[in-house]
């Protein structure tokens, strides 16, 4: 069976408290939007998951897995953005030839 999925994924803790008006759904539906906008079809999957053990103050954590592994905490609507970039930027390098 297939991945529904071709590069990654984006995990995004749905326990995180995050802001006022800024949570877990607003995260995932931030990364899923741009990541649709600015990525190549289905080159990452956005998922939300229990607890990643980071438990931030007024931010939610994000974990990236396949493109470039790595943990950030999104604490506004830029930091989305920023995440989508990495992502982007990665897919780029993972394409290149002398890669």
């Amino acid at each position: 069976m297939r991945a529904p999925w071709r590069s990654g994924v984006v995990l995004v803790c749905r326990e995180c408290k995050g802001a006022r008006g800024f949570g877990p759904k607003q995260v995932r539906a931030g990364l899923r939007q741009r990541a649709k906008a600015e990525l190549p079809r289905k080159a990452v999957r956005v998922l939300a998951v229990s607890c990643l053990d980071v438990c931030p103050q007024r931010a939610v954590t994000v974990a990236t897995f396949g493109v470039r592994e790595t943990t950030v905490v999104v604490s506004g609507p830029n930091g989305c953005a920023t995440v989508i970039d990495q992502l982007a930027d990665a897919l780029g390098d993972e394409s290149s030839p002398d890669r």
